[in-house]
């Protein structure tokens, strides 16, 4: 009998490394480490490389790696910024994160936006002395939208186009800006949608 997998939702890694598992034995190529990972890297590109190389404990490869970041996607990513696995960045340009700001599980961020500091604010989240935001798992930051200072975005959070988030937001919320911020309460679905519940 087969063994059902589950997979939790959002998990977009694990979707796209079953993919090209699929992909290379369906043309009937022997599925070495070699070519999955030349398939990997073909299919994730190399933003994701270096993402995971800026992050990783060499110091000068993952200077180089922040270099290269800022000058072909004009990325900036803080010395200490923590990400979790399955980012992603649709169009990935102008995007700044800053300092010591944590990014969960299966974060979405869009162009143009800034996940950072507040001036000199501080605040103990977790307890722990904090600047920086720190953002739950499965969480979407739209295009131009702004995440400053030391809060915390709960799970399931939609941050939509141009909002300024500068206060606590709890898990799943929808915030958007219309003319003033609004948040709704919203239930993911399992297929990975979602519906409003509430305004709050």
């Amino acid at each position: 009998m087969m063994e059902k997998r589950s997979t939790p939702l959002f998990d977009r890694h694990a979707l796209e490394q079953d993919y090209i598992r699929s992909h290379l034995l369906a043309k009937g190529r022997k599925l070495t480490r070699g070519r999955f990972l030349k398939a990997l890297l073909r299919r994730t590109g190399r933003l994701y490389l270096l993402l995971r190389v800026a992050l990783g404990g060499n110091p000068i490869g993952a200077a180089a790696a922040r270099h290269l970041l800022r000058s072909r996607f004009t990325i900036e990513l803080g010395r200490l910024v923590k990400i979790g696995p399955g980012i992603q960045m649709p169009h990935p340009m102008n995007i700044i994160i800053g300092g010591h700001a944590v990014l969960g599980e299966n974060v979405t961020v869009g162009q143009h936006a800034t996940i950072g500091g507040n001036q000199k604010k501080e605040a103990e989240i977790g307890g722990v002395t904090r600047r920086y935001p720190v953002v739950g798992n499965n969480v979407w930051i739209a295009a131009g939208a702004v995440v400053a200072g030391p809060i915390r975005i709960g799970d399931h959070v939609v941050v939509g186009a141009n909002v300024a988030v500068t206060r606590d937001v709890a898990s799943h919320r929808l915030l958007y800006h219309a003319p003033r911020i609004s948040r709704k309460t919203i239930r993911v679905l399992p297929e990975g949608t979602y519906e409003e519940v509430g305004e709050t």
